[in-house]
């Protein structure tokens, strides 16, 4: 297996006439965190992929990843969580309860 873990985190950008909200640039951003920090030399050894994801059907509640195997899925994930999110979710496995609320 190349990769143990996944994120799958929206990027999906909606017309700005389509009246829903979409994750756009701001998952775009959040991709590039996951990215800068898995860079890290602390985390080189992990094998995770960070990928880009089509909608997710949750961009009403903000930017949305998806950690795969343990299917966990974050909303409303802003850059100050990508930290926590790593040591917590993709390191040590647990659950970050917090950013499970969807934001509707």
């Amino acid at each position: 297996m190349k990769y143990k873990k996944h994120i799958f985190i929206c990027t999906n950008i909606r017309p700005s006439d389509s009246g829903k909200m979409s994750c756009g640039n701001k998952g775009v951003n959040l991709r590039k965190k996951f990215i800068e920090v898995l860079n890290r030399p602390e985390y080189g050894k992990l094998k995770i992929r960070v990928n880009k994801s089509g909608c997710l059907d949750e961009c009403e509640s903000g930017p949305t990843i998806a950690i795969y195997p343990q299917g966990f899925w974050y909303y409303g994930v802003a850059l100050e969580d990508v930290d926590e999110i790593i040591e917590e979710s993709v390191v040590r496995n647990n659950y970050i309860n917090r950013l499970s609320a969807r934001k509707l």
